[in-house]
């Protein structure tokens, strides 16, 4: 990725965050800046970066291969099933398996959260999140994620509906969770 460019609005649906009280809430954090920050970890710093879709998968779980040098590195797992805290059932939760290269032998899961696909509160990613203060981004909470075991080539996963995954493998002896 050569350039970003970030769109400044106060009431746009896009902006990341409203700097000034606005329709009597206080200066707010909005979910664009979760999407960020999450699309910054996966890309990394990692100069040759590749992206290809897995198309494997049911209807409305999308996966995407994150390859660096030419090597599976991450999933980014994708629940497009639409769920809301105003949804009069559970959070429904599916199964999702992926295969991964021999030489994984465990996976570091984080998980980019909220109270629903509409929320613009309550959004997490990796246990974090963010609010405005003073005009300025302020974090809280500590970086949380699941390490899961791979076994036979496969790992699984289940992931909640309106949920997006990261998925970082390791290799044998690498400590990465």
């Amino acid at each position: 990725m050569t350039r970003y460019n970030l769109i400044k609005g106060t009431a746009f649906s896009y902006t990341g965050w409203v700097p000034v009280p606005l329709e009597g809430r206080d200066p707010y954090v909005r979910s664009p800046v979760y999407r960020q920050i999450f699309a910054a970890d996966v890309l990394g710093h990692h100069p040759e970066v590749q992206v290809y879709e897995r198309p494997d998968l049911a209807w409305n779980i999308s996966a995407y291969g994150i390859y660096e040098s030419g090597a599976l590195s991450k999933y980014v797992v994708v629940n497009y099933d639409e769920w809301n805290a105003t949804t009069p059932y559970e959070r429904p939760v599916q199964e999702v398996a992926l295969a991964v290269p021999s030489w994984v032998d465990h996976v570091m899961v984080k998980r980019l959260t909220a109270d629903g696909a509409s929320a613009d509160e309550g959004i997490q990613w990796a246990g974090q999140s963010w609010s405005n203060t003073d005009g300025r981004l302020v974090q809280s909470g500590r970086e949380k994620s699941d390490c899961l075991h791979a076994s036979n080539g496969m790992v699984e996963l289940k992931l909640s509906s309106t949920e997006v995954m990261l998925v970082s493998l390791a290799r044998r002896g690498q400590a990465v969770c």
